[in-house]
């Protein structure tokens, strides 16, 4: 058996340590680029449900538009008429304040109002059942944008978030006063 010099023995312990260490710094890069991803992909889950939620929440306030244009236009007294009015108006503020978000979010919400009404299959005969399902639609829409609220983390859409939830609680109350009118 022949004696390693101490030139050598340097030379091994040295490669050793390097291994070791190159070992260790891969694993770890692995491991940052696994946080990495993860985090990725939670944050792309959450804008995505962002993205939906504020979609489901422009959608309902053009349905709810869409039976506002009906029910106006319905055989219904001078304070249901102020009242719908009313509710239109919050609704197209709700529509546009979430227009006016999207593009810098990234998002594309729906544009074409009175398209997508004229689509909804709203029936002028049945006016309670219509105020029912305006209101259905406004608690639904109270719904989203509290769920909007609770898992955003941008502070454009808190913001967006604390401005129509005043405006959608108002429009549950006025839905309410005419639902004791009816």
């Amino acid at each position: 058996m022949r004696r390693i010099s101490k030139k050598q023995h340097l030379i091994l312990i040295v490669s050793t340590i390097l291994v070791i260490c190159s070992c260790n710094f891969i694993v770890n890069k692995n491991d940052d680029q696994t946080k990495s991803s993860i985090e990725s992909k939670e944050r792309i889950a959450l804008d995505k449900e962002q993205a939906n939620l504020l979609v489901n929440t422009s959608t309902t306030a053009i349905e709810v538009i869409g039976i506002c244009n009906v029910v106006e236009k319905a055989d219904v007294n001078e304070t249901e008429k102020e009242a719908i009015a009313t509710l239109k108006k919050q609704q197209k503020e709700i529509l546009s304040e979430i227009k006016t978000i999207a593009p810098s979010l990234m998002i594309t919400v729906p544009s074409n109002v009175q398209e997508r009404i004229d689509k909804l299959n709203i029936d002028k005969q049945k006016l309670s059942f219509e105020f029912n399902r305006m209101d259905t639609k406004v608690k639904k829409q109270k719904d989203l944008v509290t769920q909007l609220n609770n898992k955003t983390q941008n502070d454009k859409v808190l913001d967006l978030t604390e401005d129509l939830l005043p405006i959608i609680d108002n429009n549950i109350q006025t839905l309410n006063e005419l639902a004791i009118l009816n």
